[in-house]
């Protein structure tokens, strides 16, 4: 499994083209040197971005369970 957080932002006017780098990069780098079959990711506003990159919502219900926690 793969876990891609949602740990970077770019603030300048190039943040669209920095976004797609880093996420071909990271892709191309599992597809070289792993042996990951697939990569699951969460988002809530970029899935324009990762549909870019042969991202897609998965077919049939959802099998993930999300519980929040009173804090």
């Amino acid at each position: 499994m793969v876990l891609m957080p949602p740990s970077f932002t770019f603030s300048n006017e190039d943040s669209e083209s920095e976004s797609e780098s880093l996420v071909q990069g990271i892709v191309d780098d599992l597809q070289e040197t792993s042996t990951v079959k697939r990569i699951m990711l969460a988002t809530s506003d970029a899935d324009g971005l990762y549909a870019k990159f042969g991202f897609s919502e998965p077919e049939g219900p959802s099998r993930y369970m999300i519980r929040p926690m009173s804090r």
